[in-house]
């Protein structure tokens, strides 16, 4: 802010107090208090006699009315009274009893005398009526007496005296009651006739004082709006100023004496200029901002000044948002630098992890063939062990044939044994028998000569056969000794057999689980020649992405570089760490420091 700008708001505040503290002046509030004031009297007048006229029009209203009402009884009394009459005559005619009031008190007429004797005093011309039918009516019902006791003795001299005496003054009477009756009409229209003239000139009073209060609203608020639309008419043409520009607003001091008549007035005008002096304040920061200076204060003039209050805090956003992107361009710049150095880094590890990936595959692939020509040969011999196994299988079964026939042999020797020895026996008593013979022969003497001849042939045929049968029963048991023997070795080769089939079973198994182990290997082998393809992608990938990492961290710099080029135009607060920013212009302020360091403190223990 300049010096002309210092002066120019102390002659403004000086002006507006000047305006403020002017006692003489006259207010808006007090001049249409008194405009009302001024119309709520004629307004109050108007009600007043608007109350008055009502009040005299209802009283002659209620007069007429009342006429009317005695109009109305007075008729009904006449109905009475002719009634009274038919009844009488009846009574006469027919010797009937009469039903009707013999008293002249308590008649329908008598009644309606005793009952408007009040309303008779205020009019004469009524009570003279009344006066000249009173005596003519004690009269009749006194004859009405005479003649209803005549009537029980002879009816034709009653109704004589009934048609020529009685019934005229009868008559007479009833005339007297309708001219009553006409007085009361006529008293009725008089008074509604002269209650229409006082409603006429009534409305034209009220006429009269309505246009006169019409008239004095128009001139006053004429002059009321004269007075409040010049200055308003003012502030707008100042509005219409202030939205082509504030540097385009004006004021003059003496149009603002001249048209700041009224306190309001010269506080509406006190209030926008003060508008325009902060807008023009806040045009300033903004044009500073604008120019790149986010040093420039923003002074909040109250708490409902949303305008200042939001402009303060854009102006601190924007320092703290454009400091803080220089720290980020900073850490871009040298993460960029880092990322480089691990881009170079990754380049390399990429060239030396693709030669290592070339000889991990030759090598599987060596493996891969060992693996196969594995397999190859565990189909061999699994071949040749099946073929074996099958052999061994056929042996089997032949040493158990051979074993089978040993046992048979074994079988048939001992029965030959049990032959042997049943001819064994027979040699033994045949030799038995052939001594018995030699015997008998030696005691007959000559003639058992050649039966003793058979008799030793016979023997020594036994002995033979004797002889023969131990022989044979020799080489027999030896035979058997020989098949039990072979037995038992068929017995221990057919075990033999059997164990070799087991161990060749699991031989089999085992070579079996090498070709499985074999296959899988194989498809191992081929998954890992997969994944080192892949590997060897993935290699080349990193090392493209290096590359292009490398350039776009090179991009980065040059972008950070233009960001902290960009940001030199722009001067930022100069904040001192751990203490709160004072402006220069606050910079002699203690209450603004004090405050402003309470404040501080206070948002860095709510951060904590």
């Amino acid at each position: 802010m300049n010096i002309q700008e210092g002066d120019k708001k102390k002659n403004g505040r000086e002006w507006r107090l000047k305006m403020r503290h002017n006692k003489k002046e006259k207010t808006i509030r007090s001049q249409i208090l008194k405009g009302y004031l001024l119309l709520t009297g004629m307004m109050v007048v108007l009600v007043a006699l608007s109350c008055l006229f009502f009040e005299l029009i209802a009283a002659n209203y209620g007069k007429a009315s009342a006429f009317q009402n005695q109009q109305y009884e007075a008729q009904k009394v006449i109905a009475a009274h002719y009634q009274w009459l038919e009844q009488l005559s009846d009574s006469i005619t027919t010797g009937s009893e009469f039903e009707g009031s013999l008293n002249p008190d308590t008649c329908a007429l008598g009644k309606w005398i005793d009952n408007s004797a009040a309303d008779l005093e205020d009019y004469p011309e009524l009570a003279a009526v009344i006066e000249e039918i009173n005596k003519p009516h004690d009269e009749i019902h006194s004859e009405a007496a005479k003649l209803v006791e005549l009537a029980k003795t002879n009816r034709d001299e009653a109704y004589e005296q009934y048609a020529g005496v009685f019934k005229p003054k009868v008559v007479n009477i009833g005339k007297g009651l309708n001219k009553i009756s006409d007085i009361y009409q006529e008293k009725a229209e008089q008074i509604i006739k002269e209650t229409r003239q006082g409603v006429l000139v009534s409305v034209l009073i009220l006429l009269a004082i309505g246009l006169g209060a019409s008239l004095a609203s128009v001139i006053l608020g004429r002059r009321m709006a004269t007075r409040i639309s010049k200055p308003i008419l003012a502030v707008a043409n100042w509005s219409e100023q202030l939205s082509a520009g504030v540097d385009n607003l004006r004021f003059d001091a003496e149009d603002l004496q001249e048209r700041g008549n009224a306190s309001e007035i010269n506080r509406m005008i006190s209030s926008f200029r003060e508008m325009a002096d902060n807008i023009r304040e806040h045009v300033r920061v903004i044009q500073k901002v604008a120019e790149g200076d986010l040093t420039a204060y923003v002074d909040i003039r109250s708490e409902g000044d949303s305008l200042g209050s939001g402009l303060y805090h854009m102006v601190q956003n924007n320092d703290f948002m454009f400091a803080r992107l220089l720290e980020i361009a900073d850490t871009v710049a040298d993460n960029a630098n880092q990322i480089a150095d691990s881009a170079q880094m990754l380049a390399e590890s990429s060239t030396s992890q693709a030669g290592a990936v070339e000889q991990l595959s030759d090598t599987v692939q060596n493996a891969d063939t060992l693996a196969a020509g594995n397999a190859e040969n565990a189909s061999g011999v699994m071949s040749l062990i099946k073929g074996m196994n099958h052999e061994i299988l056929e042996g089997q079964d032949k040493m158990e044939e051979l074993l089978e026939a040993v046992q048979g042999i074994e079988r048939a020797s001992e029965n030959i044994s049990v032959v042997m020895k049943s001819i064994n026996d027979i040699a033994f008593q045949t030799n038995i028998l052939a001594l018995n013979a030699a015997v008998e022969a030696a005691r007959a003497g000559s003639a058992g000569k050649g039966f003793a001849v058979v008799a030793d042939e016979v023997r020594n045929l036994a002995l033979k056969s004797q002889e023969a049968a131990e022989q044979s029963r020799a080489l027999i048991e030896n035979t058997i000794t020989k098949a039990a023997k072979g037995g038992n070795i068929s017995q221990q080769a057919s075990e033999t057999f059997q164990s070799i089939v087991d161990r060749i079973k699991q031989i089999e198994e085992r070579i079996g689980s090498i070709d499985d182990a074999s296959a899988r290997q194989q498809e191992l082998m081929r998954r890992i020649n997969e994944e080192i393809g892949r590997i060897s992608s993935a290699v080349t990938e990193n090392a493209a992405t290096s590359e292009h990492t490398a350039a776009s961290t090179q991009q980065m710099n040059a972008g950070a570089a233009q960001i902290k080029l960009a940001m030199d135009r722009f001067q930022l607060r100069k904040r001192e760490p751990g203490k709160p920013y004072i402006p220069p212009e606050k910079a002699d302020d203690k209450e603004f420091i004090e405050l402003a360091t309470r404040n501080f403190y206070a948002h860095a223990q709510k951060k904590d």
